[in-house]
């Protein structure tokens, strides 16, 4: 797979509804319901997500993700001078205020929900793949 073909995936996804679920959409950010830690995508990214995925300022690194053996494709995306200040926030379970920012982008695609995303810090990913949870495939730089 190229960036192209990645980029077409994704916006697919967008077109058919499925890129951003309720879950991490700062639209929602005001429902205190989800328990668990969760991120949310930034309103700046969120209200353009089809015209950043397009204009393609992102390097994307795919992985393997042996946490979720039935559906290990786990894409993280970097900001490459994109304009946007923050991608995604963290926000504690029952809460509707971030206490984090967010650095990466990441794309998976869950049995139930499909191709979707996600925001993520690169400590975290670095965490994962030191401990041999994530193992990287593939690098697709901007260019």
């Amino acid at each position: 797979m190229i960036k192209y073909d990645f980029q077409e995936l994704l916006l697919e996804a967008a077109h058919n509804g499925t890129l951003m679920t309720q879950k991490h959409d700062p639209d929602r950010l005001g429902v205190a319901s989800w328990t668990d830690y969760r991120s949310v995508l930034s309103h700046e990214l969120a209200d353009d997500l089809e015209g950043f995925i397009s204009r393609g300022l992102y390097n994307t690194y795919y992985y393997h993700n042996s946490l979720h053996p039935s559906s290990p494709d786990y894409w993280v995306i970097e900001s490459v001078d994109s304009g946007f200040n923050t991608v995604a926030s963290g926000v504690p379970g029952f809460s509707n205020w971030p206490d984090r920012m967010l650095d990466r982008l990441v794309v998976v695609s869950g049995l139930s929900q499909g191709l979707h995303m996600f925001g993520e810090s690169s400590v975290i990913i670095q965490a994962m793949m030191l401990s041999g949870n994530l193992t990287l495939m593939n690098t697709y730089l901007d260019p």
